[in-house]
C-alpha cells in the first residue's frame, strides 16, 4: 500500500519524485511540493494523483505543472502555490508576479482567499508554538504543509495579526466596489502594504 500518514512533509515530496521516476517521468520540485500540498501530504491520495498526471502526458517523460492544473481542472493554478509561497518567504517582488502573471486568469476574490488563508495558518502556527505544542500536535492541527513555515514566522511574530488582517480587508473591500480593471493594482497595493510590514518591523 501506498498509504502512510506518519512520513514527514519533506520525506513525502522526495518519495513522491522517486515514484514518478519509477514509472519513467521526471518532476521539479515546485510541482512535487504543489502535489503533495494539494493532497495534504497523503500519500495515497499523492500515489494517485500521480497516476492522473503520468495518464495525462501521454508518454511524455516530463510532468508539468500545466498537467496538474489540467487534471483538477484549474486554470493557472500554480499561480496560487508561487503566491502563497512569496507570503511564507515575505518576498514582495515575487508575491506580485504571481498576481500578475495570473491576472487574466483568477478571480481577484480567490488571490485575496489564498492570501488570507495562508496568513491565518501562519499565524495559527504561531499561536500553536507558543503554546508548546510539538510539531505533530501542530501539523495533526494545521497539516503537513506547515512543515514549510519552519524558519519563517519571524517577521509574522512582529506584526499584530489584527493589523495584517486590517489591510486584508480593506483590499477586499476597495475590489468589491472598485471596476475588475483595477483589481490587480488594488491587490498590488496591499501585498505591499502587507509585506512591507514584515520589511520594516524587521529593520525597525
Amino acid at each position: 500500500s501506498y498509504v502512510n500518514l506518519d512520513m514527514p512533509a519533506e520525506q513525502v515530496i522526495e518519495w513522491a519524485v522517486s515514484l514518478a521516476s519509477k514509472a519513467g517521468r521526471s518532476m521539479d520540485r515546485q510541482l512535487a511540493e504543489s502535489v503533495c500540498e494539494e493532497c495534504d501530504y497523503d500519500t495515497g491520495l499523492i500515489a494517485n494523483e500521480l497516476e492522473k498526471l503520468i495518464l495525462f502526458s501521454s508518454g511524455r517523460e516530463e510532468l508539468r505543472e500545466n498537467d496538474f492544473n489540467a487534471v483538477r481542472g484549474v486554470e493557472k493554478s500554480a499561480d496560487k502555490w508561487a503566491l502563497t509561497n512569496a507570503i511564507r518567504n515575505c518576498d514582495v517582488n515575487m508575491a506580485i508576479k504571481a498576481v500578475l502573471d495570473g491576472a487574466e486568469f483568477i478571480q481577484p476574490e480567490m488571490v485575496i482567499a489564498s492570501v488570507y488563508t495562508e496568513i491565518r495558518k501562519i499565524y495559527m502556527y504561531i499561536y500553536y508554538k507558543n503554546m508548546k505544542l510539538s510539531e505533530q500536535e501542530i501539523i495533526k492541527k494545521l497539516g503537513k504543509g506547515v512543515y514549510f513555515l519552519k524558519g519563517k514566522t519571524e517577521p509574522f511574530k512582529r506584526v499584530k495579526y489584527q493589523e495584517v488582517l486590517s489591510v486584508i480587508k480593506s483590499a477586499d473591500i476597495r475590489i468589491k466596489s472598485s471596476s475588475r480593471d483595477m483589481s490587480p493594482d488594488i491587490l498590488i497595493i496591499m501585498l505591499k502594504e502587507l509585506l512591507g510590514k514584515m520589511k520594516q518591523e524587521k529593520s525597525a
